[in-house]
């Protein structure tokens, strides 16, 4: 089984509150909150988001929507994902994460997947397709392997 993580912030720096912007008729969060609770091998779904006060319209849309389906994580530093993500995976149980960025709302349950059966042949932290995508914002690894990347992470770029 596999977690979901989406990566989203309402104080984004140059477009606030996107991820509630719609595309047709449905907002990014619908889209993406949709497409992964209709996939099989995804078990629970978290949304990381920043600190608490810069975040609550999450809380009270998601709670509303989705009667608590979607498990929030508030973090005290909205500028570090890495740490956010870290932080976040020392509380999830599953062995399989998927990181999915929270204004990618082309998420294709097809390509998790073939990147999950990849992964878990392997003994491998994270799988790299071997062919070039155009698919950005998805990635898999095996969760407590992000310990490994926030401890390497030593420049604020990183």
């Amino acid at each position: 089984m596999v977690s979901a993580i989406i990566l989203a912030r309402c104080n984004s720096s140059r477009l606030s509150s996107k991820h509630f912007y719609k595309i047709g008729e449905e907002k990014i969060i619908d889209i993406i909150i949709r497409r992964l609770l209709s996939n099989k091998l995804i078990k629970n779904i978290y949304l990381a988001t920043g600190k608490k006060n810069e975040n609550l319209k999450f809380k009270k849309y998601l709670d509303k929507k989705y009667k608590k389906k979607i498990e929030i994580y508030f973090h005290k530093n909205s500028n570090n994902v890495t740490e956010r993500i870290y932080y976040l995976t020392k509380k999830i149980k599953t062995k399989y994460s998927v990181l999915i960025s929270g204004d990618c709302c082309l998420v294709d349950n097809n390509f998790i997947a073939r990147q999950y059966h990849q992964l878990s042949k392997t003994n491998k932290d994270f799988i790299k397709s071997k062919k070039k995508l155009v698919h950005e914002g998805i990635s898999t690894f095996k969760t407590k392997s992000w310990k490994k990347v926030y401890l390497n992470t030593k420049k604020k770029y990183q």
